[in-house]
Order: C-alpha cells, then sequence, then structure tokens
C-alpha cells in the first residue's frame, strides 16, 4: 500500500519521495536446503540479523522522532 501523496510535513520534491509514501515495509530473506545444512548456517544467520537490526533501529527513531515533533508542535 502506497499513499498518494507525501505524508503531511513533507514537501513534495524530495529524493525520497516515493519511499515516504509507503505505509509498511517488509524485509525478507530466502535461504536454499544447501543454506540450511552449511557448517556456516548459523553465523550466515546471525549476520543477516545484525544488519536486520540496524534497519529496525533506523525505524523506531524515525517513529519516536515524530511521535516527539507532534507532541512538541
Amino acid at each position: 500500500d502506497k499513499l498518494k501523496r507525501n505524508p503531511k510535513d513533507f514537501p513534495p520534491g524530495s529524493p525520497a519521495d516515493e519511499w515516504l509514501k509507503y505505509k509498511s515495509f517488509i524485509v525478507a530473506k530466502a535461504f536454499s536446503d544447501k543454506d540450511f545444512v552449511d557448517d556456516n548456517f548459523i553465523e550466515t544467520t546471525l549476520h543477516t540479523f545484525r544488519k536486520l537490526k540496524v534497519f529496525n533501529d533506523f525505524l523506531n527513531e524515525a517513529i519516536l522522532l515524530a511521535e516527539e515533533e507532534q507532541y512538541e508542535g
């Protein structure tokens, strides 16, 4: 799902316009059967989750900042 216009307080014309219109984000990684039996599967999985945590932290910080601005304004 996408919004038709940028969210309130985000003027059009930003290089991020299309990203701002999304209502949700999904991150996925496919693993093959071979990946599951690989000796490094645990390390590969941990590496993937560490990357996902950085993304999740970024989104959480953006939400907190937006909430703070809403209550200050």
